[in-house]
């Protein structure tokens, strides 16, 4: 099978675009919900093409939106073929700029694209990673080549402005959450205008903070979206922080940086201790949870210092990195990452190396938690990170900025009464975002609704062994919650599953995830595996560890 992939800048790029700069209300009744045992209505096909070309204009459309939430004003609409920046040819699309300014010092750019001649009726929300600050086209060109409408936005300010927060609160609410509720709202009064109905049903997906936000939307607006595909999830952006600064203080020492070279090491010393407890030798850990990994088997010995081993200073930082952030009392104060697949690649090179960001001051200004905790906490833009304190700052921060950024409400019972389904997955190897977090939310989810049993109605979770951020790590990454391959089942595509469970009512079991040579489409496959419902994991039943058959969901 070979699939066609649309990078996404902002959602699965480099650890380092996260950690560091990254700068990178709909009325359900307006459309049809479809309960879990009923048939699909017959859907009629779109207009013609000219009649939704002719409704691509900047005037009507200005009309079409006064009065709606957000004070949206309409700056341009024209027909086009390919994304701004880009010669890729797509199918054709009315592509509609906006500004929503629902406050005086709000102004959140969006763009919505509308096809004139492919719509299938229904509207796929991008999202944008880290800080946001910019639409991601990539994104939107992928859902538009799937006959979706489409739309994105920066959120309320620019990525080139590293400390945009400073001076302004609302930006961080239009960040947090508002300014994508209000291109949600947007894009489905453009789809209207342009077609005389609004899309039958409405679906987000998005990985990292576009987990955030698409957890943020569920939680906050549940008439928004009827279905989501939520990835690798920063919906605790304050405890997330308080780990970020745990890991900028963790190599304040420069003795303790560790280089490039070393990751190898550490890799490996994490497969010889924990990759065969799987039953199966691979480079993959199925389950790290299940890896107790002995950190000083790396110290050197007295007198040595090769890319081997670690020094001491090193040993002391990498434990602190795995144990997560604690208060003076030893408390946890957030899930730290798991061990496996310690690799520059994949995403552990600035993971390790903060006393980059510590002992360079432009660096340490740069990374997401000390903007956070500088910017949105503090408001100012010379915060040093040394002097985030464990015991008082982590309250404080989550007290200030919690309703803004965190999506950590775990009743969703209006949610699931309305019909919305939720397919989520995250990497177990993330070095970014803690999978224990996430986990930790899904059962906090399962004790509400009152059972995993009545969760799994709605709701399902999927943890994906070898998986870094959002993509790439050395297990099986690619199931087409990132990518479109029309020639893929809802077996292989996380999105077309979702579209299954909320249009058909067929809930989703297993899916299929491929590792193409150098995570590269256009290459070999590597392997195939199940990725199971969690808590069900992947077990090594005997054969051939490259097809999926060899495993079952246990």
């Amino acid at each position: 099978m070979k699939l066609t992939r649309i990078a996404l800048s902002a959602v699965g790029g480099s650890i380092a675009s996260l950690l560091v700069a990254c700068g990178g209300g709909g009325d359900r009744g307006l459309y049809a919900l479809v309960s879990p045992s009923a048939t699909p209505p017959a859907q009629p096909p779109a207009p013609a093409p000219s009649t939704a070309s002719a409704k691509c204009d900047q005037k009507g459309l200005q009309e079409a939106l006064v009065g709606v939430e957000g004070d949206i004003s309409i700056e341009g609409a024209s027909i086009s073929t390919a994304a701004p920046g880009s010669t890729a040819l797509l199918p054709e699309f009315c592509r509609v700029v906006g500004v929503a300014k629902p406050t005086a010092d709000s102004h959140i750019n969006f763009e919505v694209w509308v096809p004139t001649s492919t719509w299938n009726r229904k509207y796929l929300s991008s999202s944008e990673g880290g800080f946001a600050g910019a639409l991601t086209y990539a994104s939107m060109a992928s859902h538009l080549k799937r006959g979706y409408a489409t739309a994105g936005t920066d959120t309320g300010h620019s990525a080139r402005e590293a400390y945009w927060m400073v001076d302004h609160p609302e930006r961080v609410t239009d960040y947090g959450y508002r300014g994508k509720h209000l291109q949600t709202v947007a894009a489905k009064a453009v789809a209207k205008a342009i077609y005389g109905q609004a899309p039958d049903y409405s679906y987000f997906a998005g990985c990292s903070n576009g987990g955030r936000q698409g957890r943020m939307e569920l939680q906050r607006y549940p008439d928004d979206y009827d279905g989501y595909v939520i990835g690798a999830p920063a919906n605790n952006w304050t405890g997330q922080t308080t780990y970020w600064m745990w890991m900028n203080q963790a190599f304040a020492d420069p003795a303790s940086a560790i280089p490039d070279e070393k990751l190898p090491a550490i890799d490996a010393a994490t497969q010889a201790q924990c990759d065969a407890l799987d039953g199966v030798t691979d480079g993959v850990i199925t389950n790290p949870k299940a890896c107790k990994f002995d950190v000083d088997a790396l110290a050197c010995a007295p007198g040595q210092d090769d890319n081997s081993c670690l020094t001491t200073p090193q040993v002391t930082a990498l434990k602190k990195i795995y144990e997560g952030p604690r208060d003076s009392s030893g408390n946890q104060l957030f899930p730290p990452v798991e061990p496996g697949a310690e690799a520059a690649k994949y995403g552990w090179s600035p993971l390790v190396n903060f006393a980059g960001f510590v002992t360079n001051p432009a660096g340490a200004r740069s990374s997401l938690g000390t903007r956070t905790v500088g910017g949105m906490l503090y408001n100012k833009k010379d915060y040093d990170p040394l002097q985030f304190n464990f015991d008082t700052d982590p309250l404080i921060l989550t007290n200030a900025l919690g309703e803004k950024l965190n999506a950590v409400n775990p009743d969703l019972r209006v949610q699931k009464a309305k019909g919305i389904k939720v397919l989520e997955y995250h990497g177990w190897n993330d070095p970014a975002l803690s999978p224990g977090e996430t986990i930790k939310y899904y059962n906090q989810v399962v004790s509400v609704i009152g059972g995993l049993a009545q969760t799994q109605e709605f709701y399902r979770l999927y943890m994906v062994p070898g998986m870094a951020h959002c993509g790439s790590g050395p297990g099986p990454n690619s199931f087409g919650a990132d990518q479109y391959d029309p020639s893929a089942t809802p077996k292989e595509d996380m999105i077309q599953a979702l579209e299954q469970w909320v249009e058909k009512g067929v809930a989703p079991g297993s899916l299929i995830a491929t590792k193409f040579l150098n995570d590269d489409p256009a290459q070999a496959v590597v392997s195939r595996r199940p990725l199971c419902v969690f808590p069900q994991e992947q077990t090594y039943i005997g054969g051939d560890p490259s097809v999926p058959e060899s495993f079952a969901c246990q």
